[in-house]
């Protein structure tokens, strides 16, 4: 098939293909509403609007973030640093977490933790217990701060389908920092080692939502004012897993119109290796190396003579064809087997004049014989052989 009548099988697959990305890129997105919290994120419950923000809340301070556990990060006893958690998407703490956490209490560090449920572990360990509100209600939550310098003219809202969680019980010494509409604390500072542990169950007032919407820019910042101005990392890993390379095909991939198109090419691309593997294909033809017709020619003739036990014309054809190959050789006649012949072959070819008169004679000798045996057949062959050895 030539490449003319070839271009109307692909061209419009491609065309296709541009129709389809074209009305996947135009079709309106839904809002996403899936939280994250993660600092990248700019969906409604994403972190992108917290973590630009936090520069300015810690002054000076340095505020980074991690993507390993804590269990792999090194803490500094010596340095006190501020680290927040918001939002663990993936799990828990787990107890070596915990433990590496500690650490940061240990140097008089803070850790803020914000979440709708702790988990066991940490409730055993700091002495409270929560409970969460999941269900989904038209009622606005309302929040608020207890200290009076910071408490708003007007609560802190938050819609009643998100979730909200409050406290049940806390440990003796621990202060309350914020209350919901039911009195029922929601933010709490906890003492622990030389350092301090605060505790929140409204994380969605932390989302890029929550932040543009009324004055909860407001509970953020007073939030943080607890909170030294010191260096500052902000947890990652519990959101979004490990630091790993984001592939192009991984960003196309998480885009469900681009995943589509990608897939659609992939399944038209298959189709014309497919088919045009059929349409072209051709059968290779087996090509036979030539072979030597001469030499197996000579073979058959020299093994019906040997059969035939004709030993003298054998002999004689082996003679004749040895002289040939000594007259293109050495340019030299043989018309005359004698002395004179034996002095030029013994020159030429560098052997001694005796083996050269030797099988000068030798040679004369069968050439006039009227018959000749097996056995001398085999000698002729063998010296006829040996002579051509030594000259090679």
């Amino acid at each position: 098939m030539s490449e003319k009548k070839r271009i109307p099988f692909y061209i419009p697959a491609l065309i296709l293909l541009a129709v389809v990305c074209v009305l996947y890129a135009l079709q309106p997105k839904p809002t996403d509403w899936t939280p994250s919290w993660s600092k990248n994120d700019s969906r409604p419950f994403g972190g992108k609007a917290l973590y630009s923000l936090l520069p300015g809340y810690f002054g000076e301070a340095s505020a980074e973030f991690t993507r390993v556990p804590p269990s792999e990060t090194h803490f500094d006893s010596t340095r006190s640093i501020n680290y927040i958690m918001i939002g663990l998407r993936h799990t828990l703490p787990s107890e070596r977490d915990f433990e590496a956490m500690e650490r940061i209490t240990r140097a008089g560090g803070t850790l803020f933790i914000s979440e709708l449920y702790f988990g066991q572990l940490l409730e055993d360990t700091l002495g409270l217990s929560t409970h969460a509100d999941v269900s989904e209600t038209s009622a606005t939550h309302r929040v608020n701060f207890t200290d009076g310098s910071l408490k708003a003219l007007t609560p802190y809202t938050q819609l009643g389908l998100d979730p909200v969680a409050s406290f049940d019980s806390i440990p003796e010494g621990c202060s309350v920092l914020a209350r919901n509409m039911n009195n029922e604390p929601v933010t709490v500072l906890i003492p622990r080692h030389k350092g301090r542990i605060i505790l929140n169950t409204t994380p969605f007032l932390f989302t890029n939502y929550y932040l543009l919407r009324d004055n909860n820019v407001d509970f953020v910042e007073k939030s943080f004012s607890f909170l030294p101005k010191q260096p500052t990392l902000w947890d990652e890993f519990y959101k979004v897993g490990r630091d790993e390379p984001m592939t192009p095909i991984r960003v196309l991939l998480s885009h469900p119109g681009f995943k589509t198109a990608w897939f659609l090419m992939l399944g038209l691309i298959l189709l014309y290796i497919l088919f045009m593997s059929k349409r072209m294909q051709r059968v290779i033809p087996v090509i036979k190396p030539h072979t030597n017709t001469t030499l197996e020619f000579t073979e058959t003739v020299g093994r019906v003579y040997f059969n035939q036990k004709d030993h003298l014309n054998l002999a004689r054809k082996k003679i004749n064809f040895f002289l040939e190959k000594i007259r293109l050789r050495y340019n030299l006649g043989t018309e005359k087997l004698d002395g004179n012949f034996a002095r030029s072959l013994a020159q030429r070819s560098d052997v001694s004049e005796n083996e050269a008169k030797k099988l000068t004679a030798t040679l004369h000798s069968y050439l006039v014989a009227n018959s000749i045996t097996e056995k001398e057949l085999l000698q002729l062959n063998k010296m006829i052989e040996d002579f051509e050895k030594r000259i090679k």
